[in-house]
């Protein structure tokens, strides 16, 4: 229901604290604006991430290897460590669960020096060799040839 004098009383003590109504309307201001830009920042990076990982399951585990930080029993800190193709029977035997298990060989990129040769072309890029089994894990699609 419109009453007449609730009005008119709310316009009489906005236009008597006129300063306090601006700073109160510009707080009010600032604070959408401020939540409008960190929604937008942290759905763009939502975005972002879920791009980055599409194409990969969802259930998917990684492992890989790297120098040791402790010494252990008389073993040496900083003593490497790296997995055989025979580790990849006894994780399927001995962990029933897993659907897929599929190894893949990395060749290392080093910063500044050039891993791939061809002719005389050359770069520095990620190279793995997979198994097949990978094609479930991660989608990937060829270009020119056969997987």
């Amino acid at each position: 229901m419109f009453n007449k004098d609730r009005w008119k009383e709310i316009l009489e003590v906005l236009t008597k604290n006129w300063f306090r109504t601006l700073l109160t309307a510009f707080g009010v201001f600032w604070g959408i604006l401020i939540l409008i830009i960190l929604l937008a920042a942290g759905k763009g990076l939502e975005n972002g991430i879920k791009q980055d990982f599409s194409g990969v399951a969802t259930n998917t585990m990684f492992m890989w290897t790297r120098n040791t930080t402790m010494a252990y029993e008389g073993l040496p800190e900083g003593r490497s460590f790296e997995f055989k193709l025979s580790d990849v029977q006894l994780i399927q035997d001995n962990v029933p669960q897993l659907r897929i298990v599929s190894p893949r060989n990395g060749l290392q990129r080093t910063t500044g020096i050039d891993n791939v040769f061809y002719g005389t072309e050359s770069g520095s890029y990620r190279v793995f060799g997979d198994y097949p089994e990978i094609i479930f894990q991660n989608s990937m699609y060829t270009n020119l040839g056969r997987f």
